[in-house]
């Protein structure tokens, strides 16, 4: 059984994809499992996710539903005690698993572990600009005030906690759903927001700059 599970949306990335699935192969924490989660590609996304050969990785295809019903869908099908996410334009530092899973062990109070980001361009090249959160003493205010996480790319939380927050959707089949998905932008902030109020998840972060985060000239 793997330790954590790392959720991977994916959807007409197929410029960006591969650099983002090596990003987790070499992790020094090995005890994962990569499910990417194919939103409807229409390009040559799953052509190069096929040229991926390590049994870690499972795909799941499903009509389009956005990036909160592709991370509902890998949350679902998730094996591990722990949940990362990684979009498929970011890339992971080598020690990003080990470090949260480490953080993780130690702080058992800690549900939620997180981390500075360096923004990269198009090309993965620094733009030398961080997102440096406030890392302890976090409430629901700093979550919607300032967003500690930073991005989708950053948090590996406890599936305990993300089980906390489930609800069933019934315009969407009654699925069992953690992210809202109503929410076409901001569903990270408010799933957090929801994990602070509703499950009295305890967020915490660590000092290392362990995640990229790809600024694009498109968005």
């Amino acid at each position: 059984m793997p330790k954590v599970s790392v959720i991977m949306p994916a959807y007409n990335v197929e410029k960006t994809i591969a650099d983002s699935i090596k990003s987790v192969l070499k992790q020094t924490f090995t005890n994962f499992e990569l499910i990417i989660v194919d939103d409807e590609c229409s390009d040559g996304t799953l052509d190069i996710i096929a040229r991926f050969d390590d049994a870690r990785i499972i795909v799941y295809s499903q009509k389009n539903r956005g990036l909160a019903g592709a991370r509902n869908t890998g949350i679902r099908h998730a094996k591990g005690e722990l949940i990362a996410f990684l979009d498929s334009d970011d890339l992971w530092h080598k020690d990003k698993l080990l470090k949260h899973v480490r953080h993780l062990n130690i702080r058992q109070e800690v549900d939620v572990s997180y981390c500075p980001s360096l923004m990269i361009d198009d090309d993965g090249k620094s733009l030398g600009i961080f997102q440096s959160p406030k890392l302890k003493n976090i409430t629901a205010q700093h979550i919607i005030a300032r967003n500690p996480i930073g991005n989708g790319s950053v948090p590996v939380i406890r599936r305990t906690a993300l089980n906390q927050i489930a609800f069933y959707a019934p315009n969407l089949g009654r699925r069992i759903c953690y992210f809202d998905e109503s929410f076409r932008q901001s569903e990270d902030i408010e799933c957090w927001t929801r994990l602070a109020l509703q499950a009295k998840a305890k967020f915490e972060g660590l000092a290392d700059t362990l995640t990229f985060y790809r600024i694009n000239a498109g968005g």
